[in-house]
Parts: C-alpha cells; structure tokens; sequence
C-alpha cells in the first residue's frame, strides 16, 4: 500500500518536472527569435588636413606724436544779422459806408414820397410783379441800385434799423433812387415783436434810423416781419394794422439764404421762375446782401418781361388782398 503511493507521488513529481522543462525550453526559443543588438561604435571623422597658416600682420608701428606750439585759437566770426522776414501783405478790409447821418432836426417837415405806385389796385388778370430785398442796406447796395437803373426798374426794400445805422448812404440812395422803403424791424428778433409793446418799441427805433440817415422824418408804412408772418402772434399782426402799417409776406423767392442753393446762380434763377410761375401776382423775396442774387437779377427780369408781368412797388394804398399771400391791409383792415 505504501509502495503505491510512493509510485504515485513519484510519478506526479515526474509530471510536474517535465512540464517545467518544456515551458523553460518554450521560453528560450521565444527569446533566440530576435537577435539581440548590440551598440556598434561610430566611426572616427579623420581630420582635415590643415593649411598653410595665415601669415600674421605685423604689428603697426606707433606714430611720434607732431611737436606743437599750442593750441591756436579759432577766429572769431563776425556777428551776422538774422534776415528779416517779410512783412505778409495784409488783406484790405471789405470797403464799408461810413455812418455819416445828416443832423436831424425835430421840427424838420417830413419828407415826401418818391415812390409811387404805378398799379396799386390792378386788374385781377393784370400779371404784376413786385421785386423785394430784405435785409439791408449793405455793402452791395449800390451794386444792387445800379442794375435796376440800369434794367429801369423799382423795387421795395424791406431795411433793417440796425443797418441802416451802419450804412446811412446806402439807405439815402435807395430813397433818392424813387424806391420803395419797408421797415423789417430794427433788431430783425422773431421775439422782439411777440406783443403790441415790443412792436411800438422796434417802430419807434428804426423811424428814428431812418429820420438819421434822411435828415428828415419818413412816414413809412410798409411792414414785413422777421421770418415771415407765420411764426408772427395775431397780436402783433393786429399792432401793425393798427400803427397803420400794410405788413405783407411773399408768394416767390429764390432761395438765396438757403446754403444749399445760394451757392448756384442758375439754381437760384430756377427757383425764383418755379416759384413764380403760373401766378398773376408775384411778390417776390430776395436780399441785396446775396452777390449771386445780384448777377441772376438780369435773367430773372428777363423771363419775366418775355412772360408779360409788369413791374411795380408795394404800397399802403392797396386796397385789395393779392391771391395766396399773407399780408394785412390798414386800409380795410382785412387779413390773410
């Protein structure tokens, strides 16, 4: 019984023995599969051969310092004079009329009025044109009163107190020229006329300009508010009927106090003629202080003769309301 176990164990330890041989001899064929590598050594670079060696410099031989008797003074330059600049040529102020009123006497009799109207009530097919300026006088109203001399031709002008006290001459002139004169306020402030008082203060003040610059009193009583009487109180519109004054806008102009348009002549001439046509009555606003204004006035003129208007000047005699203007007549004291 014992020796067969013994057989038994012996047998299994056999077993066991040559499973560990082959797995060991398994193991050592996997690894002789793949050679091993071993570092080979690099191969050594063989040296360039050298050349000839470069040939040194000599050393540079040091220079004997020159013998000198001191330092020599450098000549001292004249004193020289910095050139002047030339004086820029300065612009010649714009030419203006001197102020120079005529004394005006308190009792001095009131002048008489040299414009008149050649139609003052015309025929409602009567084609009329009524020339205005505003705004002046100015520097160019002598320009301005030469042309229609020339072109035979009388116009309103609406003055300003304020230039009037600038250009006395001017406003002589255009009065003596048989012109038509309107007051357009003395300071030309929207809100200077928003009341009856404030209106009867700029009157007072630009009658007395104008009694300055005449050397005599002029009844007036053509009226033209600052900006048109659209942005006018009825309470001032009221007043002016009231000092007698025929206050009145426009129907026409030419835009010259537009930037966009005062720039272009024949832009200006277009919108007067837009403006104006398909109108019996024109009246028609401009200002003498527009150069262009002054150039276009020729061909204006002239589509309006070849169109069949006549020219006149605004009065406070009329006594009828011309179509589509806003204007108030001191005669009937009727408004539109």
């Amino acid at each position: 019984m014992r020796r067969r176990s013994w057989l038994s164990i012996c047998s299994i330890l056999c077993c066991f023995l040559l499973c560990a041989a082959a797995f060991a001899e398994a193991s050592s064929g996997k690894q002789t599969d793949t050679p091993l590598r071993y570092p080979t050594a690099r191969p050594t670079r063989t040296p360039k051969p050298t050349g000839t060696p470069r040939p040194t410099k000599p050393p540079a031989q040091t220079r004997t310092p020159r013998p000198t008797s001191g330092p020599t003074p450098l000549p001292t330059p004249a004193p020289t004079k910095k050139p002047t600049a030339t004086p820029r040529p300065t612009r010649s102020p714009r030419p203006t009329a001197s102020p120079t009123p005529l004394p005006l006497d308190p009792s001095a009799t009131p002048l008489p009025n040299l414009s008149a109207a050649l139609y003052p009530d015309a025929p409602a097919d009567q084609k009329v044109v009524y020339l205005t300026f505003d705004d002046g006088p100015c520097p160019r109203t002598p320009e301005l009163l030469a042309m229609l001399e020339q072109e035979d031709v009388k116009a309103t002008f609406f003055f300003i107190g304020a230039s009037i006290d600038a250009f006395p001459e001017h406003a002589r002139a255009v009065y003596e020229a048989g012109h038509a004169i309107g007051s357009h306020s003395y300071h030309h402030f929207r809100r200077l006329l928003s009341d009856e008082e404030t209106f009867s203060s700029e009157k007072a003040m630009f009658d007395l300009s104008l009694a300055k610059a005449l050397g005599a009193p002029l009844d007036v009583r053509l009226f033209r508010f600052p900006y048109g009487s659209t942005w006018t109180p009825l309470a001032s519109r009221q007043a002016a009927l009231d000092n007698g004054y025929l206050w009145i806008d426009w129907n026409a102009s030419n835009n010259d106090a537009e930037a966009t348009i005062s720039r272009n002549t024949d832009r200006m001439l277009q919108t007067a003629i837009s403006t104006s046509r398909h109108k019996t009555k024109v009246v028609i606003l401009m200002h003498e202080n527009k150069y262009r204004t002054i150039s276009m006035l020729p061909d204006l003129l002239s589509y309006y003769r070849e169109s069949g208007y006549v020219f006149d000047i605004l009065t406070p005699e009329m006594t009828q309301l011309l179509p589509g203007i806003h204007m108030g007549l001191p005669s009937t004291g009727a408004m539109q």
